[in-house]
């Protein structure tokens, strides 16, 4: 949630990063179902700081265990997500959201959401027939922005940063980052 804290992992703590996202809460069951008809069972969206822990992936590569993906990515406060959730009848058209990311208050990724590479229908018809999402499940949709990993050289989270997410229409997630206590 907003203003809770970001709490580097002790065995990961020296390569987390950020990610500013937006994501759909679902309002509905949402199984199978048609990129046409895709829209219908969305309640709302909300913001998600996708903060991942960058130096498991050679761990990831070197066993060919795409789990330790899904285990890092869910590590305590590992998602901050908020600070609230905007039906879809006040944003009908998500194409046309402003979205930042900053750290300690400098500039790190800023983009459109008509910048990204997969429509929001598409995500949903591609994973809703895998999953069988219930009302108040939340799917992340990823950022066209990048993220600190990606920059030259990378910019990780530390003690002490302060992260905020703003999305038009929705509003800032801010998280402070702390050390493993």
């Amino acid at each position: 949630a907003t203003r809770e804290a970001i709490v580097l992992p002790p065995r990961f703590a020296d390569q987390i990063d950020w990610e500013g996202e937006i994501s759909v809460v679902f309002g509905r069951d949402c199984h199978n179902v048609s990129r046409d008809k895709a829209m219908d069972y969305v309640w709302g969206w909300t913001i998600l700081n996708d903060v991942s822990p960058r130096n498991h992936i050679p761990i990831v590569r070197k066993t060919g265990n795409l789990g330790l993906v899904v285990l890092a990515k869910q590590a305590a406060t590992m998602a901050p997500l908020g600070p609230a959730i905007t039906t879809i009848d006040e944003i009908p058209d998500w194409r046309s959201l402003h979205m930042q990311t900053r750290v300690n208050g400098e500039l790190m990724q800023e983009c459109w959401t008509n910048d990204m590479l997969w429509p929001v229908p598409e995500l949903i018809e591609y994973f809703s027939s895998w999953y069988r999402f219930q009302p108040g499940d939340v799917m992340t949709l990823g950022t066209p922005g990048g993220s600190g990993v990606n920059r030259d050289p990378p910019i990780f989270l530390k003690p002490g940063d302060v992260v905020t997410v703003a999305v038009d229409k929705i509003g800032i997630l801010e998280n402070h980052v702390v050390a493993a206590g």
